[in-house]
């Protein structure tokens, strides 16, 4: 009987002669023919069925195939014939026999030959080859007594067997039936899942069994009694050390006391990693966080135990997420980025912990480079849609539904590896297979980033193919639309949103627009219905109004006018449907009707001058009129009036349109807009009739602008209502206004003091909606108010001024050019015929300076909030950012909005002329013809501005000014012409412009801030970060030393920055440096540019008593006769806090004291002891020291103890040096 293992049977090895023996063998074959080709044979047989019949006929003497797979053990087995049981007998053999051989040989050698042959082992293998012989010996001793102790298993019979008893063929491989299954071993096995238990009926009772008990299931009507279930123990893990030590190696010692187990044990490597795996934060395939006290009892079926760092605790980490986000197995990539998807949404929700928001923070950077990576993989359609989850997830989702974005920094946002998500971005849009989802995804993703970094604007549309490929999914969406139904109106939302945000950019981004994207969306426009209803058609109203912001969009920079000719009849349906049938009170009906609306006053403004389009003559006046565009908006006004429904904004937006189109034909009409103005005023609802709709609406709009709710949606309204109102009053020049202008001022004062106005965090729409709104009232003030000479409207403009934003640069030079007119009055200034006629007048000097710094970068043109035909060509960007240009350095060249303090624009001409030499080359090309002033005369104007300014200065910014005048000479040749400070008028507008500033006036005056900032700070906006305040000072001194030849205010200028609110730096340029300039300063204490209270900065701390450098200065300038004035006062004090222990007490500078003493007494001149000895001063605590001649008048004894001071150092010779009074 053949020796079997399970179902496997064994087979004796079938030999070479058996082989030759069996006619169907495949050698056999050749045996008979000479040639050595195959014999033969009939073909009506196939090969295939002749094998089939063979192997049939080697079957015919095999046990039947087994079909059970449940065995009983193994019984009676001879375990002595198995191969590798006959290699061990074998190996042991052939050990043994060796061994024979060498003991037999080691006898027959002598003593000496042993030790010869033992000493060249050890000098081949080294003195430790004992040592190892031994423990092999003992090893293999140990290994043989295991042997014959240690009970065979069957597990370890499997295993040794498997190779011999595995069959060769295809068909030796079938299971057989064993001849006594009683012999086959049966292994336990576990059920197929842990929560699974065998339900199965009993069986039928058997021959003469009883049927007692048993009913049918179709006839029973009780209830069945659960049994009380028998209480299982709980099953011990199956990696538990003890269970398999018990299951596989019974005989063995536990692991902890038996070397060769020890593999079992944790090492000390995996235990640190399972406490670190359980302090760590773990989720589930959900992106949910597992308890920690549940990662270690959780079942393995779950499928969240993984070969990690901490293979025992369920869950993964959020680094082990990041690790299998990259695994080269899709699914597993996919799945992985899933999760990854899940926990950021969670974290955007905001049902992250404390400890996961740290965690998560901290990876975003590299969840977003695993994303796009996957996303960017063109392998696997499942790892991009799971990529572009995360991505989604973390850049776009927002809880409200809005297209959000995470907070990522611009410098974050660089790092990104981005190219591959615009590369991946262009493989999905281009495909027709692309999904309803991953198509909105990708669109509000590509949104997200733009709103994060405009930069990347250039990069979208540097990858041809992307913005096409989204609007014609979109059109097959379209196309599909009762499919899709919403949902394909929520994406074309975003994608015009898209495209919004792209035109809105750049100029270069939004002609990348045109023609394709732009007349697309042309399309869009007859989604609505002729009579739209806001219930069922909400989606396609919204969409056709973005259609049109995005076309008036185009049309801020004068681009893409053509498209009101080339959709002609697509805006004439539009026009019905605003006119007659759209609902005014509704919401998506006042969107659409206000985005109608604007759209036709930005192309109005284009067709002002034909020559401001881009190309010329893209939209014109003819074509409007031709149109009934007129008509139209007197149609739509006729149909507001009787319906009463429509909204405030509907009503503003008119009015800015009406105005648009009276001010276009004022200029491109014969009657100059006369006929439009009558038709509007004869319409039967007469405009701004009292009571009526309009008057109702403004005179509730003054109202509320003066309330202090400035929090309120409707605040913003109704500031757009009296902005629209105002600009068409004056447009219209009607005398018949029903608002008192007083009204209209309280209104402006209550808007410069609302916490709105003053806001820094405010929106910038509602900002430059207020700015355009207070300079509009004090426009149409000074028109029509008989007192337009007050001073509260230069003051109003000084205040509009202050708040202006990027963008609002037309009204700074509106409103400058009005400060400049009521400011150069002959009347109240002085000034001779010929200055006031020079170079056309002080305005005219000025104006195109300030203008200049308004907009310094010709290549950065913010568009203004209303549209305006000159600013077409202008514009280079709607967006609002800094707009002040910056030098090489970083230094700022023009007029920063907003402004810090009311009046830092004033010295903008001054830094235009200090920068005309290098960064200006545009400045010469935008000045008007006619513009003849030279440096002189502009600084004289200037200078003039500034005396005469109606808001304060700190003390720093009228210094720094002043220096800037005089610094107009650095760099200049010798034979340039005179200098500009020499000047007599310029020298007297300096006098009186720092007169304030000097310490003989006590009083501080209202044009002098109280706040003071540092010269250095103050500098800082002008000189950049790279060029230093102190360099700048260096250079002012340089020149005084070359080019000044004394000049007093000059010198008077080089004090300041030598005070104790400075470096050492500066005092030691001007006293060491520079010490032979020190003679020509003549600036008497009370003329210094310094305050009462700020007198003390140049007297404490006594700065020689730690430095010796700066004491020697002091001295070798007092002893020389040159110091004179405010530099003689300081530098007495100094000497005398260091000499005279009674001003200030040090630990040891006695022997310092003796040697200032000594080198006074050798040379200095009577005068000079005197001051010296007779100083002295309040302490540093005081806040106004004294001043000559107070300061030299000590007390007697005080004058007696120095005297006894002097005796006792120098002797009594020294005495006769010092004089008994100043």
């Amino acid at each position: 009987m053949p020796a079997v293992l399970g179902e496997i049977i064994e087979r004796k090895p079938t030999t070479l002669s058996e082989s030759n023996a069996n006619p169907t063998s495949y050698n056999n074959r050749f045996a008979d023919v000479p040639s050595g080709f195959p014999k033969a044979t009939h073909r009506s047989e196939s090969a295939f069925a002749r094998a089939r019949a063979a192997q049939g006929h080697a079957r015919s003497n095999a046990p039947p195939i087994v079909s059970s797979t449940r065995m009983k053990p193994l019984q009676n087995i001879d375990m002595s014939h198995t191969k590798s049981e006959s290699s061990k007998m074998d190996d042991a053999a052939l050990r043994e026999e060796i061994s024979r051989e060498n003991e037999n040989k080691i006898e027959g050698m002598s003593e000496e030959q042993r030790i010869k042959e033992r000493e060249e082992i050890i000098s081949q293998f080294g003195p430790g080859i004992v040592d190892l012989v031994a423990k092999m010996r003992e090893r293999r001793g140990l290994e043989s007594n295991a042997e014959h102790e240690r009970p065979k298993s069957a597990m370890a019979h499997s295993r040794s067997s498997t190779a011999e008893s595995t069959p060769s063929t295809k068909a030796a491989r079938r299971l057989r039936f064993a001849n006594e299954p009683a012999q086959v071993y049966v292994y336990e096995s576990e059920p197929s899942s842990p929560k699974k238990r065998a339900l199965a009926l009993p069986p039928p009772p058997g021959p003469g069994e009883s049927s007692e008990g048993i009913v049918s299931l179709g006839t029973w009507k009780g209830k069945m009694k659960p049994e009380a279930a028998e209480e299982q123990p709980p099953r011990p893990d199956e990696g538990d050390p003890e269970i398999i030590r018990e299951k596989y190696f019974p005989t063995e010692p536990p692991p902890s006391e038996n070397p060769s187990l020890a593999w079992m044990l944790p090492s000390k490597e995996e235990a640190s990693q399972s406490e670190k795996g359980s302090a760590e934060v773990r989720y589930d395939l959900q992106g949910r966080v597992i308890p920690k006290h549940l990662t270690h009892t959780l079942p393995s079926h779950l499928g969240l135990h993984h070969h990690g760092d901490s293979p025992e605790h369920a869950g993964y980490t959020l680094d082990e997420i990041l690790m299998l986000s990259r695994s080269t197995l899709p699914a597993q990539r996919a799945t992985m980025l899933l999760v990854l998807g899940k926990i950021v949404r969670r974290f955007r929700d905001g049902q992250a912990s404390k400890e996961e928001i740290e965690k998560v923070a901290d990876i975003t950077q590299k969840c977003l480079i695993v994303a796009i990576e996957a996303f960017g993989d063109h392998a696997s359609t499942h790892v991009r849609i799971a990529g572009l989850d995360v991505l989604w997830h973390a850049l776009a989702y927002a809880p409200g539904g809005e297209v959000g974005g995470m907070i990522l920094g611009t410098t974050q946002l660089d790092t990104l590896p981005l190219s591959y998500f615009f590369e991946g971005a262009l493989y999905n849009l281009t495909r027709t297979t692309v999904s309803l989802t991953s198509l909105g995804r990708i669109l509000e993703v590509l949104l997200a980033l733009i709103n994060i970094n405009t930069k990347l604007v250039d990069d979208i549309i540097g990858m041809e193919g992307i913005l096409n490929g989204a609007v014609r999914s979109c059109d097959s969406l379209r196309l599909e639309e009762t499919v899709h139904g919403d949902a394909a109106m929520s994406i074309e939302m975003t994608l015009l949103r898209l495209m919004r945000r792209i035109a809105q950019t750049s100029r270069r981004s939004a002609q990348a627009l045109i023609p394709d994207v732009s007349d697309a969306f042309l399309k869009t426009l007859l989604s609505v219905p002729e009579a739209p209803d806001e219930s069922r058609d909400g989606p396609y109203i919204g969409v056709c109004t973005q259609a049109l912001n995005f076309y008036a969009d185009l049309g801020r920079y004068g681009l893409g006018s053509a498209i009101a000719s080339n959709g002609h009849e697509v805006f004439q349906r539009l026009h019905g449907i605003v006119t007659g049938n759209i609902a005014l009170e509704s919401e998506v009906g006042t969107h659409l009707v206000t985005s109608w609306l604007h759209l036709h006053e930005v192309w109005i403004a284009c067709a002002f001058n034909p020559h401001n389009t881009t190309p010329e003559h893209d939209l014109l006046w003819s074509q409007l009129t031709a149109w009934g565009w007129g008509d139209g908006l007197l149609a739509l006004r006729t149909r507001m009036v009787q319906t009463h429904s429509a909204s405030r904004t509907i009503w503003a937006a008119w009015w800015r349109c009406w105005t648009m189109w009276i001010r276009t034909a004022k200029v491109n009409e014969a009657d100059r807009g006369e006929g439009d103005v009558r038709r509007w005023r004869s319409q039967p609802s007469t405009p701004w009739a009292r009571n009526g709709a309009e008057w109702s609406l403004v005179d509730a709009a003054i109202t509320e602008l003066q309330s202090a709710d400035t929090a309120s949606k409707s605040y913003i309204e109704s500031a757009l209502v009296l902005h629209g109102a105002i600009l068409l009053w004056m447009e219209c020049q009607d005398e018949a206004f029903p608002w008192p202008t007083g009204s209209l001022m309280q209104a402006m004062q209550a808007i410069t003091t609302s916490p709105l106005w003053t806001s820094t965090t405010a929106a910038p729409y509602d900002s430059r909606l207020l700015n355009n709104l207070c300079t509009s009232i004090i426009r149409y003030q000074e028109q029509h108010s008989q007192n337009n000479d007050s001073t509260k409207l230069v003051d109003a403009r000084y205040s509009t001024l202050q708040h202006l934003q990027p963008g609002d640069e037309m009204l700074g030079s509106e409103l400058i050019s009005g400060i400049l007119k009521r400011t150069f009055v002959p009347d109240r200034m002085e000034g001779t015929d010929e200055f006031w006629a020079a170079a056309g007048g002080p305005e005219k000097v000025l104006l195109p300076l300030y203008q200049y710094a308004l907009w310094p970068k010709e290549e950065f043109f913010i568009a203004p909030l209303v549209p305006h035909p000159t600013a077409l060509k202008m514009t280079t960007t709607l967006l609002s950012s800094a707009g002040a240009a910056k030098t090489p350095s970083g230094g700022r060249t023009g007029i920063e909005l907003p402004q810090s303090e009311p009046g830092d624009w004033m010295d903008a001409p001054l830094d235009v002329l200090l920068r005309s030499g290098s960064t200006h080359s545009r400045l010469f090309r935008t000045l008007p013809q006619d513009w003849t002033a030279s440096e002189t005369e502009v600084v004289q104007r200037l200078l003039m501005l500034l005396v005469h300014r109606r808001v304060p200065l700190s003390r720093s910014r009228i210094i720094f000014i002043c220096m800037k005048v005089f610094m107009l000479e650095h760099g200049q040749s010798s034979d340039s012409g005179g200098e500009v400070y020499r000047d007599s008028l310029i020298v007297r507008m300096l006098s009186d412009l720092l007169r304030p500033l000097r310490l003989s006036n006590s009083q501080q005056s209202a044009l002098v801030g109280s706040a003071d900032s540092s010269l250095e700070t103050v500098a800082a906006a002008f000189l950049g970060p790279d060029q230093p305040f102190f360099q700048f000072y260096s250079d002012f001194l340089g020149l005084y030393d070359s080019n000044s030849f004394g000049h007093e205010l000059f010198g008077t200028l080089l004090l300041p920055p030598t005070s104790g609110r400075y470096a050492r730096d500066y005092r030691k340029l001007l006293w060491i440096d520079y010490g032979h300039t020190l003679r020509s300063i003549r600036v008497e204490v009370n003329d210094a540019l310094c305050a009462s209270t700020e007198l003390k900065d140049w007297l404490w701390p006594v700065e020689g008593i730690q430095d010796g450098e700066m004491l020697g200065g002091f001295l070798k300038a007092i002893l020389k006769g040159n110091l004179s004035g405010f530099l003689r006062f300081v530098a007495v004090h100094q000497i005398a806090a260091c000499l005279w222990p009674d001003m200030v007490e040090t630990e040891n500078g006695n022997k310092r004291n003796e040697n200032v003493l000594r080198a006074l007494i050798a040379s200095g001149d009577e005068q000079t002891l005197g001051e010296i000895l007779f100083y002295h001063q309040l302490d540093a605590q005081c806040a106004t020291p004294w001043i000559p001649p107070a300061c030299y008048k000590a007390p007697v004894d005080m004058v007696s103890k120095r005297l006894d001071w002097i005796k006792a150092v120098a002797g009594e010779v020294a005495l006769k040096r010092f004089p008994r009074k100043v």
